[in-house]
């Protein structure tokens, strides 16, 4: 990956330079499903596609340049996110989510790695990799993809899924990100996902509200009929933390308006 400039002097864009022979006809394959998915998307926070081109020896693609740092990186710098934090976080992310799903969308492996927090706290949902676009797909979503830690149980087990489980990657990242661990035990992981209620220990979530714990039990809902939409998940009161920010609503207003 590579920093690059506008002839100007101005506007700075990420590229990125894949040599052809390097890869397979399979991977080439799934590198034009990406750049077609990112072609779709138009939403401040989803890292945004500009353009691609290709020769003999190499493909070109260019993108927004997005500087900060992974949700990851961020919480093991700052530690665990205060409830007003993470409810901020959240909304933007589940608000970019909302604008893949209506594209007809499914990401597949949201995780704090695919996520870029710029010094303002602001999203970029990244890596459309295993994305897929269900009005060019008319089969049912069966493969086994992700990342475990966030996989929905409908993927782990093999069964037909939707946008939904990019819902079920959500509660995982926000349980994460409030608690400082996953909701689950990593020794039996695959068993925990499918099988294990999600519980709040008393010492780590005492301090956190029971509308919060509500809604992680709505995304981490085993069910993926039942389980929260991302429409559904922006009119959470849960949300309602974030009411009394007036910077924060002006913001919101202005960047997703």
């Amino acid at each position: 990956m590579y920093l690059a400039e506008a002839k100007d002097g101005g506007t700075k864009f990420a590229l990125k330079v894949q040599q052809v022979k390097k890869i397979s006809e399979a991977l080439h394959k799934q590198m034009h499903e990406e750049l077609a998915i990112l072609y779709k998307l138009d939403h401040p926070y989803i890292c945004q596609y500009v353009e691609s081109f290709e020769d003999e020896k190499y493909i070109y693609i260019i993108m927004e340049f997005c500087p900060g740092k992974v949700l990851m990186d961020r919480l093991d710098e700052q530690g665990r996110f205060t409830e007003f934090q993470a409810a901020k976080c959240i909304y933007k992310i589940i608000e970019g989510m909302n604008h893949v799903h209506h594209s007809s969308i499914v990401h597949r492996d949201l995780k704090p790695e695919n996520i870029i927090i710029d010094d303002n706290g602001d999203p970029k949902i990244i890596d459309f990799g295993l994305g897929k676009d269900t009005n060019n797909n008319t089969r049912l979503l069966k493969s086994f993809v992700g990342s475990k830690l966030y996989m929905a149980p409908e993927i782990l087990m093999g069964q037909a899924h939707s946008n939904t489980c990019d819902m079920w990657s959500i509660g995982i990242i926000l349980f994460l990100i409030i608690s400082g661990s996953y909701p689950f035990d990593l020794s039996n992981l695959e068993k925990e996902i499918i099988e294990a209620p999600i519980l709040f220990p008393k010492g780590t979530w005492a301090d956190v509200s029971l509308l919060c714990q509500d809604f992680i039990r709505k995304l981490l809902d085993k069910s993926s009929s039942t389980r929260i939409s991302a429409a559904k998940a922006l009119e959470h009161p849960w949300f309602k933390i974030l009411e009394n920010d007036e910077t924060y609503k002006a913001e919101i207003a202005q960047k997703v308006d």
